[in-house]
């Protein structure tokens, strides 16, 4: 099964159908002890360990720690000050990778919230990972999805907006798949659970997203090779300097060593090296206050090489604001035409919601007249002056009222609806 395969949402009828009751304790702790439990799944990403191995055993540092080992050997420790460009470059890379596996390890869809799940005909409430396939879960306003499910009873709507991205409700009923991760907005619900564990949409979605991908560096790849070029050259090239100035020129080893090596580090590119790590982290660090996690520190090569960014209608990763650039017309339409019709459908839109928003004002409007009549502040009889704040604004609004009616040209508004009469037909 391929990748796509696995992130499908489940459909379908249940096969197995537990009964009302729900499962006993018993059959319980065996699909347990099988293997058929609601645990989390485990993290299958770089422990710290190959973190700091992958950043720690490359080419560049090799050939630089052999050059530092060269010097050691006849007591130059002053002469390896080059050494703090390949600790810099190791601890960039690290510090970073370390950072992201943090965070993606706390990337989580399911809370651990206990959840009422009915056994042996009684309701009571468990820890998440204590549920099995097949056991019936009450699911009611505010509790969140522990497992695939499927309504066996209830009737309400279902906010499944971290699965999908669509912030409207859906409404769900007898039948129905409620997802893991989703959270019950409005009814109540008896389901049954039917994936569970890692077999569920949550978490293999979470999965899928804690999965590293190895970033296709062509940055990368060209900085290896040249490293890996270097260093093949650089290994006789030290020796035929460290030969001629040992046994030609006759300079004594613990000044031949440093002179060759001084030589050699010119020929690396470890200034090419720390300033492609610096600009890269300059990079991690501008995405991080913008809340954006980037798990490789070459990522940030692969996010400059895009020139398209498809985006879909949710919103799901920008603010929801869209504006219009520039219009494509399909064959068969020209670009005045779309514009016609987009300025059609905008403007039948902005007068649906002047139109909404006009009969919302006017029955608040009524409401408060109906509650300043019956408040106690009002006045206990007509012309009484005892009216208070309430009594005071509402006979403010009926004297307005009786004052724009009276006034010459007002035109009495006709009511919204069907028409008593039909007109005659010609």
């Amino acid at each position: 099964m391929n990748e796509s395969e696995q992130l499908t949402l489940p459909t379908g009828a249940p096969e197995e159908r537990t009964e009302m009751t729900g499962l006993t304790e018993a059959e319980a702790a065996r699909r347990l002890s099988a293997g058929e439990g609601n645990t989390a799944p485990k993290d299958d990403g770089r422990t710290p360990l190959q973190i700091v191995a992958k950043n720690l055993f490359t080419w560049f540092n090799l050939l630089n720690v052999l050059l530092a080992l060269a010097l050691a050997l006849v007591g130059a420790w002053r002469n390896m000050l080059f050494m703090g460009v390949v600790v810099s470059n190791t601890l960039i890379g690290t510090i970073q990778e370390l950072r992201a596996r943090k965070t993606v390890a706390e990337l989580k869809l399911l809370a651990q919230t206990p959840t009422t799940v009915r056994r042996d005909g009684s309701d009571k409430p468990v820890a998440p990972d204590a549920l099995v396939r097949g056991d019936l879960v009450i699911l009611r306003a505010g509790d969140q999805v522990p497992a695939d499910a499927v309504v066996r009873d209830g009737a309400g709507s279902a906010d499944e907006s971290l699965l999908t991205g669509e912030s409207d409700p859906v409404t769900k009923g007898e039948g129905d798949w409620l997802y893991s991760g989703s959270a019950v907005v409005s009814g109540a619900f008896t389901a049954q659970l039917m994936y569970v564990g890692e077999a569920s949409y949550a978490n293999r979605l979470t999965k899928q997203a804690r999965k590293i991908k190895q970033p296709k560096s062509a940055l990368m790849a060209d900085l290896n090779k040249l490293v890996r070029f270097v260093s093949i050259a650089l290994i006789p090239i030290g020796l035929a300097l460290l030969g001629k100035q040992v046994w030609i020129q006759h300079i004594p080893v613990k000044e031949a060593v440093p002179s060759a090596v001084a030589a050699m580090v010119g020929m690396i590119p470890e200034g090419l090296i720390l300033l492609t790590s610096v600009a890269l982290a300059v990079g991690v660090v501008r995405l991080g206050k913008r809340k954006t996690l980037v798990q490789e520190l070459y990522g940030i090569e692969t996010l400059a090489r895009v020139d398209v960014l498809c985006l879909d209608k949710t919103g799901t990763i920008t603010t929801g604001d869209m504006a219009l650039e520039r219009i494509i017309p399909l064959s068969g339409a020209s670009e005045d035409e779309c514009r016609e019709a987009l300025a059609r459908f905008l403007f039948r839109h902005q007068a649906l919601s002047l139109y909404a928003r006009g009969r919302r004002n006017i029955c608040h409007g009524r409401a408060f007249l109906r509650a300043a009549r019956r408040s106690p502040l009002a006045g206990s009889r007509p012309g009484s002056h005892r009216r208070g704040a309430a009594g005071t604004a509402a006979v403010s609004v009926r004297r307005r009222h009786r004052e724009r009616q009276a006034a010459p040209g007002h035109k009495a508004a006709v009511p919204a609806g069907p028409q008593r009469h039909a007109a005659p037909q010609r």
